[in-house]
């Protein structure tokens, strides 16, 4: 990937642009530029409301409620390893492919797994459709710090879903000069084949004076590393799917209550230029009917949000049934207000099986985890 490519790159989870159409599904909610469903929560001052894309009453993730990525997990949270993705298929350390002399380094802890996000106006199906994982293992690689075009690279690296167990291979890297709205640097753009037509893009970005990039623990979006899983051609159909690490920073918090109970969500945000935004749930608990739950397995939460992500909307699978409820479905939770959201109840199926009457709201601002 070049410079440019870089850029877009961040605004991929943002707009719906040519080549990746926003899903059609009459029961979601769109854009308030073009909307007609009646239920848009209204938006703050700051953001063109555009839902979240509130999702039909089709399905929850029909991977059921246990599975989980291990670097999701949280000391807090209910058993989140119940079903871990089999990353036994990766390759080892010693497979890296490169120059001794590049002076660029790629530092990666044990714990660098990575999660496909959704873009920005996604809906519900979309955003569990692109479901995936990456791991990039453990070890220090080298990459090139000066300009050079499709060099031989090989980072080890593999990729999961329940559907498939995929290998990076030995591919090419292009290095050159990066400059954008964050600052300039230099930056590694490389391809790895899958094996099965797919490609796993990579780009590595320092500061001009930095030589090191550090893979593992808690990260943050649009940080020094992206990972695109490449289904199309030129990486950017709906299917092809943009991987950030599973462990974010927390610093959004949305609480909702309701009467028959309620829920903090935790959640990483992101807002950036001309519209771009992200966010993630990290965390889900509260309380229905008297019985608690609490969940941080990426397959069983999964978020959709609108521009800038001001909006949001949750599907979160309980880790246990409550009664015939096996998840819940929060759509159009705003920053001022989820009085224009609807609150709905799943069944183990995944179809919407009651409504949830809002009862009150709290929203803390990039402050940090929803307190206990």
């Amino acid at each position: 990937m070049n410079d440019a490519r870089w850029i877009v790159l961040l605004f991929a989870l943002a707009l719906p642009l040519a080549g990746c159409p926003v899903p059609d599904d009459d029961d979601s909610a769109t854009d308030d530029d073009d909307a007609t469903d009646d239920d848009d929560a209204t938006d703050d001052d700051d953001a063109t409301d555009d839902d979240d894309a509130t999702d039909d009453d089709d399905a929850t993730d029909d991977d059921d409620a246990t599975d989980d990525d291990d670097a999701t997990d949280d000391d807090d949270a209910a058993d989140d390893d119940d079903d871990v993705a089999d990353w036994s298929h990766c390759p080892a350390s010693s497979d890296y492919v490169g120059d001794g002399g590049w002076t660029g380094t790629l530092q990666v802890g044990d714990d660098a797994v990575f999660c496909a996000a959704p873009r920005m106006y996604a809906d519900f199906d979309a955003a569990r459709a692109l479901k995936r994982q990456a791991r990039v293992v453990e070890g220090s690689y080298g990459f090139p710090r000066v300009d050079v075009e499709d060099a031989p690279w090989r980072v080890p690296a593999c990729l999961w879903s329940p559907d498939a167990a995929l290998v990076a291979e030995e591919g090419l890297v292009t290095g050159a000069e990066y400059e954008d709205f964050d600052g300039s640097g230099r930056i590694a753009s490389g391809v790895f084949p899958l094996g099965d037509g797919a490609t796993l893009a990579m780009d590595l970005r320092v500061g001009p004076s930095e030589d090191t990039v550090e893979l593992g623990g808690p990260g943050v979006f649009a940080g020094g590393v992206g990972l695109t899983h490449c289904v199309s051609d030129d990486c950017w159909g709906e299917d092809d799917a943009f991987l950030v690490a599973c462990e974010l920073e927390v610093n959004i918090c949305d609480r909702l209550e309701f009467e028959r109970g309620w829920i903090a969500l935790d959640e990483h945000h992101w807002a950036g230029n001309v519209g771009a935004g992200f966010a993630a749930l990290q965390r889900a608990r509260g309380e229905l009917d008297g019985e608690a739950f609490d969940t941080s397995s990426y397959w069983d939460l999964t978020m959709t949000y609108g521009h800038h992500a001001f909006t949001r909307s949750a599907e979160v699978i309980l880790p246990a049934p409550i009664g015939d409820v096996c998840g819940l479905r929060l759509s159009e939770v705003s920053d001022i207000g989820a009085t224009g959201g609807t609150f709905e109840t799943l069944d183990c199926d995944g179809a919407v099986n009651g409504s949830l009457t809002f009862v009150g709201e709290e929203h803390t601002w990039h402050e940090g985890a929803c307190s206990d």
